[in-house]
């Protein structure tokens, strides 16, 4: 998304198209209950987090502000799964969430 009539709108394009194999980077996942999944659960996966030591996970509040308590886990390029303990973020303004 380019504007260039106005300077303060950011273009935005993706670096590459290539999938990224990086277990610092994982996929968030969030478990729906009561959906149309067999089990009576369904999955979706809605943002990315970025690890950053020590245990925790780096994304954004708005992946995971609608479900506070949010059940789900984060899963690895190579498959490797882990689950949600806890979810911290800053304040309802600051788009950061620690995992």
């Amino acid at each position: 998304m380019s504007n260039t009539s106005d300077p303060d709108l950011a273009a935005v394009q993706a670096s590459s198209i290539t999938p990224v194999n990086d277990n610092r980077i994982a996929a968030l996942w969030s478990v729906i209950p009561g959906l149309d999944d067999t089990d009576g659960k369904r999955l979706r996966r809605d943002c990315t987090a970025s690890y950053v030591g020590d245990n925790f996970w780096l994304t954004a509040h708005h992946c995971v502000s609608s479900t506070p308590f949010m059940y789900g886990f984060l899963q690895q390029s190579d498959g490797d799964t882990a689950v949600i303990a806890a979810i911290y973020t800053k304040s309802s303004t600051d788009d950061v969430a620690l995992i």
